[in-house]
């Protein structure tokens, strides 16, 4: 009887050990949660601000720095000749040209003023040019640092204006407008068929005699020798203009075009043959 009394009691001592074993959770082990991050996240990168525009008109740029250019004329200021249409308070490049009032003749300068940011650029202003007024010549900005201008050249007497075209940028590491010249709005084609010999024809009111071209030049039979500048077919009639230093030379016509002469040129047009014809001096040349 002692036997089973002990046996009883031990199993009784190991149920209770496991059953606070169970109550206290011993049996297993627990890891340590990991501490909590103390490392700063890094501020974000700070945004560049905007380039200040000048906040001006284009009518309130033109009162401000129109009498900072240099002229014997008196400006309009009010914006009635004066065009501000180019002006852009915030574009890297803008500009005004300036006219006086009751302007102007077609050759008569008409100063171009650049502007940064709206902020007049002195050192940049145009001063010995025209700028073109016709259809063809219109302004065009190829973007927001680059404008391409379109300028009138004299042709000659009796000649219409040679268009030449510039482009104006501005260059931010230099803080400058850099002008290029393009080529003339109407150039003779590559071919020069020009080229050649030519002589008066008899009916033609002629002093010079015959000459010879090879462009860009012209050499007279007398051993004179001009510069000759091409200015396109000005008047939509086949014809490619050519004049020489403050004077037309004549328009080159080729074969199969025909000319509208004018009465006081006793003899008739020769539209089989290649012609330079000169209205001023109603002098025809044909090839020799």
């Amino acid at each position: 009887m002692r036997a089973l009394t002990k046996k009883s009691i031990t199993m009784i001592a190991a149920a209770g050990v496991t059953l606070l074993a169970a109550l206290t959770g011993c049996s297993a082990t627990s890891e340590p949660e990991p501490a909590a991050s103390t490392v700063a996240a890094a501020p974000a990168p700070e945004t560049p601000a905007p380039e200040e525009c000048s906040g001006l008109t284009g009518i309130e740029a033109l009162e401000t720095w129109a009498n900072e250019v240099e002229t014997t004329r008196t400006w309009d200021v009010a914006g009635e000749y004066s065009d501000v249409s180019g002006y852009d308070e915030c574009a890297e490049l803008s500009y005004i040209v300036l006219r006086p009032a009751e302007c102007c003749t077609v050759f008569e300068i008409t100063p171009v003023m650049f502007f940064n940011r709206g902020q007049f650029i002195s050192a940049a202003t145009v001063t010995d040019r025209a700028q073109a007024r016709t259809p063809e010549a219109a302004t065009e900005r190829i973007d927001d640092s680059t404008i391409a201008l379109t300028f009138a050249v004299p042709g000659g007497a009796n000649v219409p204006p040679i268009l030449t075209t510039t482009t104006y940028t501005w260059d931010e590491a230099t803080s400058a407008v850099v002008a290029e010249d393009l080529e003339p709005a109407a150039e003779p084609r590559a071919d020069s068929t020009v080229d050649g010999r030519w002589c008066p024809t008899a009916e033609s009111n002629d002093r010079y005699g015959c000459v010879t071209v090879t462009l860009p030049t012209a050499t007279y039979d007398n051993g004179n020798i001009v510069d000759l500048t091409g200015g396109g077919d000005q008047n939509a009639d086949g014809g490619t203009q050519f004049s020489v230093p403050g004077a037309p030379f004549g328009t080159f016509y080729p074969a199969g075009t025909t000319i509208d002469l004018p009465d006081y040129y006793t003899g008739a047009d020769l539209p089989d043959q290649d012609r330079i014809w000169n209205g001023q001096t109603a002098v025809m040349l044909v090839r020799d």
